[in-house]
C-alpha cells in the first residue's frame, strides 16, 4: 500500500487487491471500507458494507491506553527532546505525531504507514528540539490507528487519540559574554539636527537584544530607557560638534563596550536680521542729514547696512550695502522718508525701519519794519504803541522794541511772536527802536519813535514806625508807636488784620494814628497803612502780639466709635469728635487708659481716621487737648480683627506609575501642605484649576484614578478651609490593555480591469474587537510585521502596480497591540496606454504681486500611467485619486520662485515655474466671495471684496481678457462666467501710485453633473496663523440631504449641517502645514471635496486670517 494523497483532515491510501489491482481505502469518512472479519454494527455509522478484501486489520477498532513520556525533565535551549509513545495491546497503527506547546507539529513517525496491523509497534519514539526560551512546557503526542471514534467522521481529528506528555523545564545557561559593536559611523558633517546613522551593527554569542546610542561615554544599564530592538537609524544632535556612543546588549543584560562617532552640525541660517533702531532729526537745514541712530542685530551677525528712499526690500546683492551703519543720508528740500535695512552673510534681509526728516534751507533776507509809531506825549510810564508792522520774504517770526539803536541778536531775550502793543518809558523824553526777525535769525533795520512822559503824583506814603507789645492778656492791645510820612502829606491812617492793601476809599481810615487794636486769643498780626490826598496807599508795616487768656476748661470727646470687627490691621475710625470752650488743638488715640500729657508725641491737629490694631481683640482710647494744655477724659471703643487666609496649599508630591494594564490606576503618592491645614484633595484630567466648591473634593488624598486606554495626564489639587486652591502637580500614565484578537479584513475588492498603474480600491474594510489602527496593501501573500513600513491609519484608496499585466494585491489590517489579520486578496488586469502627462496649475500668474504671505498652489495632474508624485519647491504634496492637489506656500518678502514638478509612474516629469512677489506694503486686497477651492453648480458667480485705498480692480478668468470690477467706496464686485471644470479667477488691484497686488480664487463648476456645491467660508483661502486653533466654517448647497466629513492630521470629524451651514473647531498641536480635507456627500452619492491648507506658526507676526 502507498499513500495516494493526504490532507489535514484525512489520509487516502491505494491498497493492492490481487495481482496489480488498486482500490481506494479512506481511513475516515463514510466511503472507507472495513475488513469483513471485523465489521460490526458499530462500524456502520462510519463505513460502507464490507466487500471481499484483505485489509488485514486496517480498521480493527479496539481499546488503547496511550502514553507520552519525555526522556528527561530538564533541557538546555534547543536540546533534543525525545518522547516515547506507548499504548495497550494493539500493534497495528497508521501514524504518530508530536505537537509542541503551540500545538504545532514538530515530529511525525517515518515507519511503515500501511496500517495492516503488522507495521511499527508500540512503544515508538519521536524527537524535536526543545524551545529556545527558558520555561516549563507540556507537549502532546497523537496516534492515528486502531481506535474507535463514534464522533463526526468528517471532523479533522476523527480517529485521533492524543495525550499530553509530562511537563519539562528549559533552563538557559548563564551568559557572561558581552556583545560587540562591530560598526558605528556617522557622516562627518550635517546641516540638520536629525543625523542619519551611516552604519550600526553588533554581534553576540547568543543574540543582540537591544541597541542604544548616547552622548555619554558612561555605559548605560541594561534596564535604562531608550534601548530599541533594532539599531537606530538616526540621532538627534545639537548645533556644533557632537560625539555619540553606540552600545549593544543581550538577553542576559550584558552591555557592550561603546564605539564612538562624531558629527559637526552646521544649521542653515534662515533668521532675518532686525533693525533695532533708526532715527533722524525731525528737521535739518542741510541736504546732508546726520543719522541719529542706526543699529541692527542678527542671530549670527549683521554683515551689511543700507538706507533707501523706497519701502521695497532691496536684494542682498544690491549695490550700496556697507559693512558699517551709514552715518548720514542725502535728502531733498522738504519732507523726506528713509528706510533702514540690514542683511546677514546668508543673504537674509531684514524688514525696514523708517524715519522722516524735513529739510529747510537757510534764509538770508532780513525783514523790514514797515511802520512803528508812538503818541507824542503820555501821562503813564506804560505807553500804548500806535502801530508796529513788519514784512519778510518767508515770514516774520519775532518782534522787539528796545531803547538802544544797536541791533539786538536774534537769540536775545524779549522777542515776541506778535508785535508789542505797549512800551515801558521813563518820566521825560524817550526814544524807542522797533525791530523784526525771521526763522533764519535775520534781524531787520530799526524804525524809531519818541514819546514825552509827564507823570501825576504816584509817590506812596511810607509807614516809618508801627509797634505792639509782644504779649497781652487782654483782647484790647495798646499801640506802642505808629508814624508815617509822604512827599505831599499823610491824610489817613488804618490798622487791619489782612496783608492786602486797603483801598483809599475803604471805611476805617482815621485822620490820626489809632492808639489801640482789638485782638483775639492766640497769635495776632496787624498791618499799619497810610494814604495821601492822591489816593496813594503806602506799603504795610506789620507788628504781632500774642494774647493769652486764662483757660482751665478741659475739652470733651463727644463721639468715638470703631467697627465691631475688621479683617485688616488698619481699622477705619467710624467717628471721633471733640469740643472745647476755646478750641480743640490736638487729637490722640492710644491703647492705654492712662491720660497722655499734652506734650506727648502723637497728637494731631485733626482727628485720626484710622488706627493700627493687632490680630484679635483691641480696645482703643480717644483723647482731645486745647491750647492751654487741658487734656480731656478718654472715650473707648473696641474692635476684633480676624485676618483672612490668602495662602494657597502646596501639592508637595503626586506620582503615578509610568504604565498600566488596567483602567483603574493606583496613585503612587499624593501629599499636600497648607499654612492652616489642607481640607480637600482632588485629581482631574484638566489643567484648569477647579473651584473650591466643585464636586469631587475628598477629605483624604485619592488612592486611585480612572484612566482611558492610551496616554493620560492627571492633575492633583489641594484646598483649605478658606477656599484657597493650590497650583496643580501633574503626572502621566500610559494604559495599554491586553489585546490578543487579530483584526478581520471584511472586504477588499478591486475593479477587474484598469488602464492605469494606479488603481482605485473599490472597497477595503476591516474590523477589530478594540479598533483597527493600520491598513496595508501588499503584493506578497506573506503576512507583514506590525512594525513594517507602509501601514496607514485609514484604508488606502488606491494601489500602484509596478507594471502592466495581471496583478494580485493582498489587504491586511492591524490593531494597536500589533495583531495582524489574515489577508484578503483581489486581482486586477492592467493595460496601460502610452504616457501623456498633463499638469494644470491654478495659482497667481507669473510676475504677480501679492500682499498675502500665504500662497495657495492648486491644480491637476493626469497620466494614463498614473501620477507618482507632485512637489512644490521640493516639498511632496498629497495627490487626490482624481489627480488634483492643493498646497499652501509661505512667501518671503520680495520675489519668490514657485516650482511645481509632476512625475508619473513611468518617470516622466512636467514642470511649471513662476515668480510671485510678496510685497507687504502693496495695496490691501481682500476677496470676500467666492471662497478659494470651492465648487458651484452655477455657470456664473458674483465676486466681491474690499480694497484699502483708491484703486482700479480688474478680474480675469482662466487667463482671459480682464474686466473692470464695479467700485463703490472701498468695495468692489464683478459677475464672473465659468467654464465647466476648474476655473482660475485672477483679481488685480492697482492704486494711484501704480502699486499693484493680485489675489486668486479657484472655483470648480460641476456643469450639471450634480446639484451639490461646497465651499469653505472660513478661512476662505489658505492662511498662516499664530493661533493654535480655528473654527472652520463652510456651506453646502444641494436639493438633497448632505453629510460632511472633515479630515485633518489623521483625525476625522462629522459636523452637523444646519440649513446648509457647518462648522468644526480644529486644534493645531505642533508648528507645521495642516491639510484640511472637507468631503460633502448627498443622498444620491454625489461627492464634492475641498482642501484648505493652514500653516501654524506661533512666531508669525501677523495673521492672514
Amino acid at each position: 500500500m502507498k499513500i495516494v494523497s493526504k490532507t489535514s483532515a484525512q489520509f487516502l491510501f491505494a491498497v493492492a487487491l490481487g495481482a496489480g489491482a488498486l482500490t481506494a481505502v479512506q481511513l475516515r469518512g463514510t466511503e472507507a471500507l472495513a475488513y469483513p472479519a471485523y465489521f460490526t454494527s458499530n462500524c456502520a455509522g462510519c463505513h460502507a458494507a464490507p466487500v471481499a478484501a484483505t485489509c488485514n486489520g486496517c480498521h480493527h477498532h479496539g481499546p488503547v491506553s496511550l502514553k507520552g513520556a519525555t526522556n528527561k525533565t530538564s533541557y538546555a535551549p534547543g536540546e533534543t527532546v525525545s518522547v516515547t509513545i506507548s499504548g495497550g495491546s494493539q500493534s497495528g497503527w497508521v501514524r504518530a505525531i508530536l505537537y509542541d506547546q503551540s500545538n504545532k507539529q514538530v515530529a511525525i513517525s517515518n515507519g511503515n504507514e500501511s496500517g495492516m496491523g503488522h507495521s511499527t509497534t508500540f512503544p515508538a519514539t519521536l524527537s524535536a528540539p526543545a524551545p529556545t526560551v527558558p520555561g516549563t512546557y507540556t507537549w502532546k503526542a497523537a496516534w492515528f490507528g486502531n481506535s474507535y471514534d463514534s464522533g463526526n467522521p468528517t471532523a479533522s481529528a476523527h480517529g485521533e487519540v492524543s495525550v499530553n506528555t509530562n511537563s519539562f523545564t528549559v533552563v538557559a545557561p548563564a551568559d557572561t559574554t558581552v556583545p560587540v559593536v562591530s560598526a558605528f559611523t556617522l557622516p562627518a558633517t550635517s546641516t540638520s539636527l536629525t543625523v542619519a546613522v551611516s552604519s550600526f551593527t553588533a554581534t553576540d554569542n547568543v543574540g543582540v537584544t537591544g541597541y542604544l546610542i548616547t552622548t555619554s561615554a558612561t555605559a548605560p544599564a541594561a534596564s535604562a530607557t531608550g534601548w530599541t530592538a533594532t539599531a537606530p537609524t538616526s540621532v538627534a544632535a545639537v548645533a556644533g560638534s557632537n560625539t555619540f556612543y553606540a552600545w549593544a546588549k543581550d538577553a542576559a543584560g550584558n552591555v557592550s563596550l561603546s564605539k564612538s562617532a562624531s558629527v559637526t552640525v552646521t544649521l542653515p541660517d534662515t533668521t532675518v536680521p532686525v533693525v533695532s533702531a533708526f532715527t533722524l532729526p525731525a528737521t535739518a537745514t542741510n541736504l546732508t542729514v546726520a543719522v541719529s541712530s542706526f543699529t541692527a542685530t542678527d542671530n549670527v551677525g549683521v554683515t551689511g547696512y543700507l538706507i533707501t528712499t523706497s519701502a521695497t526690500a532691496p536684494a542682498a546683492s544690491t549695490t550700496g550695502w556697507t559693512a558699517t551703519a551709514p552715518t548720514s543720508v542725502t535728502a531733498v528740500a522738504g519732507n523726506n522718508t528713509f528706510y533702514a535695512w540690514a542683511k546677514d552673510a546668508a543673504g537674509n534681509v531684514s524688514l525696514a525701519k523708517s524715519a522722516s526728516v524735513t529739510v529747510t534751507l537757510p534764509d538770508t533776507t532780513v525783514p523790514v519794519v514797515s511802520a512803528f509809531t508812538l503818541p507824542a506825549t503820555s501821562t503813564s510810564l506804560t505807553v500804548a504803541v500806535s502801530s508796529f508792522t513788519a514784512t519778510d520774504n518767508v515770514g516774520v517770526t519775532g518782534y522787539l522794541i528796545t531803547t538802544s539803536a544797536t541791533a539786538p541778536a536774534a537769540s536775545a531775550t524779549g522777542w515776541t511772536a506778535t508785535a508789542p502793543t505797549s512800551v515801558t518809558a521813563v518820566a521825560g523824553n524817550n526814544t524807542f527802536y522797533a525791530w523784526a526777525k525771521d526763522a533764519a535769525g535775520n534781524v531787520s533795520l530799526a524804525k524809531s519813535a519818541s514819546v514825552t512822559v509827564t507823570l501825576p503824583d504816584t509817590t506812596v506814603p511810607v509807614v516809618s514806625a508801627f509797634t505792639l507789645p509782644a504779649t497781652a492778656t487782654s483782647l484790647t492791645v495798646a499801640v506802642s508807636s505808629f508814624t508815617a510820612t509822604d512827599n505831599v502829606g499823610v491824610t489817613g491812617y488804618l490798622i487791619t488784620t489782612s496783608a492786602t492793601a486797603p483801598a483809599a476809599s475803604a471805611t476805617g481810615w482815621t485822620a490820626t494814628a489809632p492808639t489801640s487794636v482789638t485782638a483775639v486769643a492766640g497769635n495776632n498780626t496787624f498791618y499799619a497803612w497810610a494814604k495821601d490826598a492822591a489816593g496813594n496807599v503806602s506799603l504795610a508795616k506789620s507788628a504781632s502780639v500774642t494774647v493769652t487768656l486764662p483757660d482751665t476748661t478741659v475739652p470733651v470727646v463727644s463721639a468715638f466709635t470703631l467697627p465691631a470687627t475688621a479683617t485688616s490691621l488698619t481699622v477705619a475710625v467710624s467717628s471721633f469728635t471733640a469740643t472745647d470752650n476755646v478750641g480743640v488743638t490736638g487729637y490722640l488715640i492710644t491703647t492705654s487708659a492712662t491720660a497722655p500729657a499734652a506734650s506727648a508725641t502723637g497728637w494731631t491737629a485733626t482727628a485720626p481716621t484710622s488706627v493700627t490694631a493687632v490680630a484679635g481683640n483691641n480696645t482703643f482710647y480717644a483723647w482731645a487737648k486745647d491750647a492751654a494744655g487741658n487734656v480731656s477724659l478718654a472715650k473707648s471703643a473696641s474692635v476684633t480683627v480676624t485676618l483672612p487666609d490668602a495662602t494657597a496649599p502646596v501639592v508637595s508630591a503626586f506620582t503615578l506609575p509610568a504604565t498600566s494594564t488596567s483602567l483603574t490606576v493606583a496613585v503612587s503618592s499624593f501629599t499636600a501642605t497648607d499654612n492652616v491645614g489642607v481640607t480637600g484633595y482632588l485629581i482631574t484630567m484638566s489643567a484648569t484649576a477647579p473651584a473650591a466648591s466643585a464636586t469631587g473634593w475628598t477629605a483624604t488624598a485619592p488612592t486611585s484614578v480612572t484612566a482611558v486606554a492610551g496616554n493620560n495626564t492627571f492633575y492633583a489639587w489641594a484646598k483649605d478651609a478658606a477656599g484657597n486652591v493650590s497650583l496643580s502637580k501633574s503626572a502621566s500614565v500610559t494604559v495599554t490593555l491586553p489585546d490578543a484578537t487579530v483584526p478581520v479584513v471584511s472586504a477588499f475588492t478591486l475593479p477587474a480591469t484598469s488602464t492605469s498603474l494606479t488603481v482605485a480600491v473599490s472597497s477595503f474594510t476591516a474590523t477589530d474587537n478594540v479598533g483597527v489602527t493600520g491598513y496595508l496593501i501588499t503584493m506578497s501573500a506573506t503576512a507583514p510585521a506590525a512594525s513594517a513600513t507602509g501601514w496607514t491609519a485609514t484604508a488606502p484608496t488606491s494601489v500602484t502596480a509596478a507594471a502592466a499585466g495581471n496583478v494580485t494585491f493582498y489587504a491586511w489590517a492591524k490593531d494597536a497591540t500589533g495583531n495582524v489579520s489574515l489577508s484578503k486578496s483581489a486581482s486586477v488586469s492592467i493595460t496601460v496606454a502610452p504616457a501623456n502627462l498633463t499638469l494644470t496649475i491654478s495659482a497667481l500668474a507669473n510676475g504677480s504681486y501679492t500682499n498675502k504671505g500665504t500662497l495657495n498652489i492648486s491644480g491637476t495632474a493626469t497620466d494614463a500611467a498614473g501620477i507618482k508624485s507632485i512637489t512644490v519647491n521640493g516639498q511632496a504634496v498629497t495627490v487626490n485619486p482624481d489627480g488634483s492637489f492643493s498646497y499652501a506656500l509661505s512667501l518671503k518678502s520680495g520675489a519668490n520662485t514657485v516650482t511645481v514638478i509632476a512625475t508619473d509612474n513611468a518617470g516622466t516629469q512636467k514642470t511649471d515655474t513662476r515668480t510671485i512677489t510678496y510685497d507687504p506694503t502693496a495695496p490691501v486686497l481682500t476677496v470676500s466671495a467666492p471662497a478659494d477651492n470651492s465648487t458651484t453648480t452655477q455657470s456664473f458667480i458674483t465676486l466681491n471684496g474690499t480694497i484699502n485705498e483708491t484703486s482700479t480692480v480688474k478680474v480675469s478668468v482662466n487667463g482671459g481678457s480682464p474686466q473692470s470690477a464695479v467700485i463703490s467706496g472701498t468695495s468692489y464686485s464683478a459677475t464672473v462666467y465659468l467654464v465647466n471644470g476648474v476655473n482660475t479667477i485672477t483679481i488685480s488691484a492697482t492704486d494711484l501710485a501704480g502699486n499693484s497686488t493680485t489675489a486668486k480664487r479657484t472655483v470648480t463648476f460641476s456643469g450639471g453633473s450634480s446639484n451639490l456645491a461646497l465651499a469653505i467660508t472660513f478661512p476662505n483661502q489658505d492662511i498662516t496663523t499664530k493661533y493654535p486653533y480655528l473654527v472652520l466654517t463652510g456651506k453646502v448647497v444641494d436639493s438633497e440631504k448632505v453629510t460632511v466629513k472633515i479630515m485633518m492630521d489623521g483625525k476625522s470629524y462629522a459636523p452637523e449641517v444646519d440649513d446648509g451651514v457647518f462648522k468644526q473647531r480644529l486644534v493645531f498641536t505642533t508648528p507645521k502645514l495642516y491639510a484640511i480635507t472637507v468631503i460633502a456627500t448627498d443622498e444620491a452619492g454625489n461627492r464634492s471635496t475641498v482642501v484648505r491648507n493652514v500653516i501654524f506658526r506661533p512666531d508669525y507676526d501677523h495673521n492672514d486670517d
